[in-house]
């Protein structure tokens, strides 16, 4: 099989990626370094979020999804002594309850992908509640293991790269979301995003918000059996104008630990809305987007100037 230069394989075959445009392996074996600026915006950031939401009465928490790197550290060969980038550059001693740095093994990712296996989503859903002291799973489990359906011939985001494309054995979760789901459909690419979702049969009455990447993206099936109204958007920033008009019950942010190589202050961010003009995406939304948006969001509130006070 032949690999691309950014991506290696360990002896059993699993596909990791060390290179592409954030330098992986570079950052977790200590070659790169994200710098001063960037641990201070992280950490201002984080206070800044904390503080508005404790004022304002809503919880949050800042959630670190580690890099598939760190948990097959020892199975790498040729890209020296890999460490969570988490660790070595951004975690402090003193107390920082709003931010979790998730507890992962090799069990939690898939094989071709990046991303978290079935085990890997399970585990994050329920050490997020845990975290913001929610301990309502039995809907959640029951349905998690009655979602599960074999898959033997998978190929993840990191295989597809790779000639002739691999596969793998795996659990892929079929129908585990729960109530009405729509999305703004962004085409060709990832910032903006937004999805939408409605369960009345949840376990709490409560709305989320998330901001965040593509791991997070994978638990919103999962967190739709917990929350009655959940809005996700694809980005890196806190978004007041979204908070504004939502006033949401719980707030989460996120993110793959490889992006922490570059931390941007909130201060920078666009309007929420603004990412598919600035990238120059079109947008197809599912015929249900207008309905769910309606439901959830106070688009007059958008309006407000997007500053935290």
């Amino acid at each position: 099989m032949t690999l691309p230069d950014h991506i290696t394989q360990t002896e059993d075959g699993v596909l990791l990626l060390v290179g592409g445009r954030h330098s992986t392996a570079g950052f977790f074996n200590g070659e790169r370094d994200p710098g001063k600026q960037s641990v201070r915006y992280f950490w201002r950031n984080q206070e800044m979020r904390s503080q508005w939401c404790l004022k304002n009465g809503i919880k949050y928490q800042m959630v670190i999804f580690p890099d598939k790197l760190v948990p097959y550290a020892d199975k790498i060969s040729g890209y020296g002594n890999m460490t969570s980038l988490f660790d070595r550059c951004y975690r402090k001693h003193e107390d920082s309850s709003a931010v979790i740095y998730l507890k992962v093994g090799r069990e939690d990712y898939l094989k071709t992908d990046t991303h978290l296996s079935a085990t890997g989503i399970k585990s994050a859903t329920i050490q997020i509640m845990q975290n913001l002291k929610i301990d309502q799973h039995k809907q959640f489990l029951s349905h998690f293991e009655a979602s599960l359906e074999h898959q033997s011939d998978f190929s993840g985001d990191l295989a597809k790269q790779c000639v002739p494309v691999p596969t793998e054995t795996s659990e892929k979760l079929v129908g585990l979301r729960m109530g009405q789901y729509a999305s703004n459909g962004v085409k060709n690419g990832n910032l903006g995003i937004i999805d939408l979702n409605i369960n009345l049969e949840s376990t709490r009455k409560e709305t989320l918000v998330i901001f965040g990447d593509s791991f997070f993206r994978q638990l919103l099936p999962s967190l739709s059996h917990y929350f009655k109204k959940i809005f996700f958007l694809r980005s890196r920033f806190f978004h007041y104008e979204i908070i504004r008009a939502l006033n949401p019950d719980v707030i989460l942010s996120g993110t793959a630990e490889r992006y922490l190589s570059n931390v941007m202050p909130d201060g920078q961010r666009p309007h929420a809305l603004s990412y598919p003009l600035i990238e120059g995406r079109g947008t197809e939304p599912t015929v249900n987007f207008k309905e769910l948006w309606n439901e959830i969001v106070d688009s007059r509130k958008l309006a407000l100037p997007a500053v935290h006070k």
